[in-house]
């Protein structure tokens, strides 16, 4: 199954919002990245399942949540909350697919339980007072008992890690996908006035289903929410399957975590993208797991 957060609408002052000057961030010094999807090489398709418990011989099927996670360092990944709140709630086994090609795939396996907890959600999220504010959670590939898998997507078999290498187009992607090449600046918001600020900057979201990487990308201005900790642009492209990828900004950042859409109140055709800033409170939550960590502060 593929799980997305609710859609849900805007009742009020989202949309005329766009149309307001209310303080603009301009993009400065604007960089080519983010661009193509070579780019987002810590950007990986990730699913979470409930434990699998069978026996020699049995055969059984499960439903997995399909999200996207980002990179933060070798063994932690960032993704959305509500990925993980329903299907990990008593444990989970979870899989990031970090390369994939025509006929070859690598994942990293990882497992969390109640006793060995591997994911861990933001402590301040509450879906009660906002479905999108700290919408945010880590997963931790431990080392010791994380495992790697190879496969043949167009058969879905197994396939050995010689028969992979041999497969592999590029050693140098193999090599990157062991470490934490190119993890991303983390954007941390300042404190600002009830109304803003309006983020005037270019903006990319990775959408990878199976073999297929796309790059989305909106050159729309983000109106960043103090009162909910969330970035809302018009919707380029979001939709089901994409939680948990990152809002890239072409200056190297990661604005936020992809959470929802939603439809405006005053203009039913105009779907809206809301996606899980980092706010100071994130940043502390994220280096208590982490360590340090590149950021830059938005004042």
């Amino acid at each position: 199954m593929k799980k997305f957060f609710l859609i849900t609408i805007f009742t009020f002052f989202i949309y005329p919002a766009f149309c307001q000057n209310v303080g603009f961030v301009s993009a400065g010094e604007e960089i080519n990245t983010y661009a193509t999807t070579d780019d987002f090489s810590n950007t990986f398709e990730i699913n979470f399942a409930p434990p699998t418990k069978i026996k020699p011989g049995q055969r059984t099927s499960f439903q997995a949540t399909k999200c996207q996670a980002v990179r933060l360092s070798k063994s932690w990944f960032i993704t959305a909350a509500h990925c993980v709140e329903e299907t990990c709630q008593n444990g989970c086994d979870f899989q990031t697919r970090l390369i994939v090609g025509r006929n070859y795939e690598m994942d990293v396996i990882g497992q969390s339980s109640p006793k060995s907890p591997q994911i861990f959600i933001h402590p301040e999220r509450d879906v009660n007072k906002n479905m999108a504010t700290y919408d945010i959670a880590l997963i931790y590939f431990k080392p010791a008992t994380s495992k790697f898998v190879y496969k043949d997507p167009r058969k879905s078999v197994g396939i050995t890690q010689h028969e992979f290498m041999n497969r592999l187009n590029n050693y140098r992607t193999y090599k990157r996908a062991l470490s934490s090449y190119n993890t991303p600046i983390l954007l941390i918001m300042g404190k600002y006035r009830k109304q803003g600020p309006v983020l005037a900057r270019k903006f990319s979201v990775l959408s990878s289903f199976t073999d297929k990487r796309e790059v989305l990308r909106s050159n729309n201005k983000a109106i960043y929410f103090p009162q909910t900790k969330t970035f809302v642009l018009q919707n380029f492209g979001i939709r089901q399957g994409i939680s948990g990828s990152g809002l890239m900004t072409s200056k190297g950042e990661l604005a936020g975590i992809t959470s929802s859409i939603s439809i405006s109140s005053n203009n039913n055709e105009k779907q809206l993208a809301r996606f899980a800033a980092f706010d100071k409170t994130t940043l502390d939550f994220i280096q208590s797991k982490i360590g340090n960590i590149k950021y830059n502060i938005l004042k």
